[in-house]
């Protein structure tokens, strides 16, 4: 049964790592919503089509996992999603850097990230991917190249999706696949050159390669004001693209930017956590802070 008091919303997943999981998630959504497709969400911005207790699913980065895991759930379930893919990693078969250094040592990282001089030793953060996302993408591969020689690492195989499983998901009637940059950086540490490079030339390497033309995207990282902000939607309105996602949490509602639609991102938890998380929607976050605060203060 519907709960007809959930407001729309989009819900953003990455890889999937437990299929049973996911099925289970998608099993709980469809009792939850109305599952509708990016074409819908489209007409509810653009077309003033209504929409009431909807909800669209997305998945960011391009992982295997979501031909492997996710793809055959939703077949199953007749659930339409989109994607969001860096064209260059699909071609090139590269990992991004976050799925490069899975594995390392965090503390050579942090040695040669303080060896380069790009943070003051006293300002260095004791977690690599937060450090890494004040970081350039040139200065990122910089630290994983020094890292690869100083230890003898070499590559890991291709964690993506290649071409042609990209070319049959968008044939599928199922996905409609969208850009997310050429790879991967966090746009604002990026000079405007090389941001606009990012976003136009993933929409039109995607738009080669699936054969029409791509007008939805979704930002690394994705938080406004933090990741991208006002430069970054003027380089996606340059490039036609009507609707972009964030990971800035909130409902899909006629008060939000065309580029700059929110999302609700699950990782884990069972029904009850994924059902009460959606259900409480902002409330969700301000109590586990209150719960988080209350721990430390009891030591």
């Amino acid at each position: 049964m519907k709960h007809k008091l959930l407001p729309n919303t989009c819900i953003n997943f990455h890889d999937i790592h437990d299929q049973k999981w996911f099925e289970n998630i998608i099993r709980l959504l469809k009792r939850m919503y109305t599952m509708v497709s990016l074409e819908d969400i489209y007409a509810f911005y653009y077309d003033d089509m209504p929409l009431k207790n909807v909800c669209h699913i997305t998945f960011d980065d391009g992982d295997r996992s979501f031909y492997e895991k996710a793809f055959p759930i939703l077949k199953k379930y007749d659930v339409p999603v989109s994607i969001y893919v860096s064209p260059k990693a699909t071609i090139e078969q590269q990992n991004f850097w976050f799925q490069e250094i899975r594995g390392y040592d965090e503390d050579i990282l942090l040695e040669i990230m303080d060896e380069l001089e790009l943070f003051e030793k006293d300002k260095l953060i004791p977690h690599i991917k937060p450090t890494f996302k004040k970081l350039s993408l040139y200065d990122i591969w910089k630290v994983i190249n020094m890292y690869q020689a100083k230890t003898g690492t070499s590559n890991k195989p291709c964690y993506n999706m290649d071409t042609d499983q990209i070319i049959e998901l968008d044939q599928s009637g199922l996905v409609s696949v969208g850009a997310h940059t050429l790879s991967h950086p966090i746009l604002k540490n990026e000079s405007d050159e090389r941001a606009s490079y990012e976003i136009q030339g993933s929409v039109n390497k995607l738009s080669e390669i699936l054969n029409r033309e791509v007008i939805h995207f979704a930002y690394p990282n994705g938080r406004y004001g933090e990741d991208f902000d006002e430069r970054e939607m003027g380089f996606l309105d340059e490039t036609g693209i009507k609707l972009s996602f964030t990971t800035d949490k909130g409902q899909v509602s006629a008060v939000n930017h065309t580029l700059k639609i929110p999302r609700n991102g699950l990782t884990k938890g069972g029904s009850f956590n994924v059902f009460t998380k959606l259900f409480m929607g902002k409330k969700w976050d301000d109590m586990k802070s209150v719960i988080g605060s209350k721990k430390n203060k009891l030591g």
